[in-house]
């Protein structure tokens, strides 16, 4: 079996915040108000307000230096693949389609203790997670910051597969601290990613025959496996080859797509087998491309895929 190195850093599920100040718990306070007032409103009117806050931040963003900075993102990865060239123009309506996209899923997120996942998700797919639980050593899910990647995880859990996520080390924040909240009213487990030290709740779940979630969109710290994304190497963490040799556990790509009626897809694929990181690092980059490319729009643009593009020995 492959030993995981003892600086392998685990892909966890979101984006690091800011810690907090003294002002921690007026924050936390305003925040829960928010969220329940989300609740209480009736789904299609609190999709409509945070439609309409996500054109506001995206039209104040606008006017910043930064004006350019996602829409940049779109066109050096879209225009790369040669199939359809996007001019500015339409590299800004992706870019504020996915700022909107968002703001809806956080919404979405705070609506999480209405259990509203089984009327609002239809899945496909279904049968390579029971062909894999079967097998009684769990299943890792792997995923992007795609669609509604929070609601991914809600619907698994409400189908009666228990699951739980890695994210980055907590940060103390009351936006952290409420998606902890949020996910655990949808039966959805957090566990802190601290690398190796993460590992043994992550084993004992699979031991358990449940699912461990896990989002490997963004940097591998260690670049331990390189693939392409859109043309550009990129390190990918090879945490759930890793995960998957050592404990027999399969690897499922799972994307949610946000369909028309704020309802969603979740399409669970077969599952992905690998002779090594890099070419597990390259069939997954191989997955995000033909759902980015299927629905640009519902990808995290804001995050620079690229930034240390440079640093990679990506193959050619």
């Amino acid at each position: 079996m492959e030993r995981l190195a003892p600086n392998n850093k685990v892909c966890g599920v979101g984006v690091r915040n800011a810690r907090s100040g003294g002002d921690y718990r007026v924050l936390y306070a305003v925040m829960q108000a928010v969220s329940t007032l989300a609740r209480r409103l009736p789904r299609g009117l609190s999709l409509l307000l945070a439609n309409a806050f996500a054109n506001t931040v995206y039209f104040l963003y606008r006017l910043t230096p930064y004006r350019s900075y996602i829409s940049g993102n779109v066109r050096k990865a879209l225009n790369e693949k040669g199939e359809k060239i996007f001019s500015p123009s339409q590299s800004r309506r992706i870019a504020r389609s996915s700022v909107v996209n968002l703001v809806r899923g956080i919404v979405e997120v705070m609506r999480f203790p209405n259990r509203e996942s089984g009327k609002i998700v239809s899945i496909e797919g279904m049968e390579h997670l029971e062909a894999a639980l079967a097998k009684g050593r769990g299943a890792l899910a792997v995923s992007a910051h795609f669609g509604n990647w929070e609601l991914l995880g809600a619907a698994i859990s409400e189908q009666g597969h228990p699951l739980s996520v890695l994210v980055q080390p907590p940060s103390k924040s009351a936006f952290e601290r409420l998606f902890i909240e949020f996910r655990a009213s949808a039966g959805v487990k957090t566990l802190a990613n601290h690398g190796v030290a993460s590992l043994r709740p992550v084993f004992k779940a699979l031991q358990r025959n449940e699912l461990v979630g896990l989002i490997c969109d963004q940097h591998g710290e260690n670049l331990d496996a390189f693939g392409r994304l859109f043309g550009h190497p990129v390190s990918i963490p090879a945490s759930p080859y890793s995960l998957s040799k050592k404990t027999g556990a399969t690897i499922l790509p799972m994307f949610i797509f946000r369909q028309k009626g704020d309802r969603h897809l979740l399409r669970i694929s077969p599952p992905l087998e690998a002779d090594s990181p890099d070419d597990f690092a390259r069939k997954l980059c191989r997955f995000y491309e033909a759902a980015i490319l299927e629905r640009p729009e519902q990808w995290l643009w804001a995050h620079d895929r690229w930034a240390r593009e440079k640093e990679f020995r990506g193959p050619e």
